[in-house]
């Protein structure tokens, strides 16, 4: 079975007529439109189908239309389920792009090759992504071009930079 990955949550009832409002995590997908199947669930394991018949955007979400939710009650019954999608539905990516799924669980190592440990979270930023790297200790990284030397997804390891101290915060202070 392919890995489900979560990519909005279901609220109230938009009206009496079966609409629902949705927020997903990633507004500019293109994987939320009409006579799109999506899954539907309270887990990744427990999912069901719905066509989606109408989507538009309104205030801070959007309000969708699913085939076989005609009324409040049933599009009520949606309020708090989670939006779904197969991994292999994504659009592939344009170089030197990637989902923040397919970061979690690479391996994150210094240049010199030592294991700084997992990368655990993936948090959108105002000014950049941040990688939550979690070993020994915990290390908050920007995704950016000055820290990473090599993302290598499909062999599972990002190469960072020790730059100002970055990988091992406390040399500054033995120099003091």
């Amino acid at each position: 079975m392919s890995t489900r990955i979560e990519l909005g949550r279901f609220g109230r009832p938009h009206g009496i007529r079966g609409a629902v409002w949705l927020w997903p995590h990633n507004e500019s997908s293109d994987l939320l439109k009409p006579g799109r199947t999506i899954q539907v669930g309270t887990t990744a394991d427990d999912v069901r189908g719905y066509d989606v018949e109408e989507v538009r955007r309104d205030g801070a979400g959007y309000v969708l239309r699913l085939k076989g939710v005609a009324d409040r009650d049933l599009a009520g019954s949606l309020n708090g389920m989670l939006w779904y999608e197969v991994r292999e539905n994504f659009p592939a990516p344009a170089a030197d792009e990637y989902y923040h799924v397919d970061l979690i669980g690479l391996t994150a190592r210094s240049e010199d090759g030592a294991v700084i440990g997992r990368i655990d979270e993936v948090w959108d930023a105002p000014a950049s992504v941040i990688l939550v790297i979690r070993g020994e200790r915990e290390v908050l990284v920007p995704f950016v071009e000055t820290y990473l030397a090599k993302v290598d997804v499909p062999g599972g390891e990002l190469v960072l930079r020790n730059l100002d101290g970055l990988l091992n915060p406390d040399a500054d202070e033995k120099e003091a």
